[in-house]
């Protein structure tokens, strides 16, 4: 099972969309959004980024009204093997509003 640090946006109607690297860093590199986010989670500014996110996500125009950061996990072996991975677990680290 691995883990993975992101940022994962909800929407009214409670279904959720992984948000994009450009709305997490505000950088199209996925590694680098991954560390910021890493970064400001160690440094005890899981908050502060999560507000960041959520400023972005209304500059986007995105239908979504609460930005979660999460550390999502999933089986590896059965993920290469499906489509679609299940998610098999969840660490939600923050939530914040979404302003509107």
């Amino acid at each position: 099972m691995s883990g993975f640090l992101r940022a994962v946006g909800v929407r009214p109607d409670g279904l959720e969309t992984v948000l994009s690297p450009e709305l997490i860093g505000g950088t199209v590199e996925v590694i680098h959004a991954a560390q910021t986010l890493s970064n400001a989670l160690r440094a005890g500014r899981a908050e502060e980024m999560c507000d960041e996110i959520a400023g972005r996500v209304v500059g986007a125009g995105l239908d979504v009204v609460e930005v979660l950061v999460v550390t999502d996990s999933f089986d590896i072996v059965e993920g290469l093997r499906a489509d679609h991975p299940a998610q098999v677990d969840r660490e939600e680290h923050v939530a914040c509003a979404v302003p509107p």
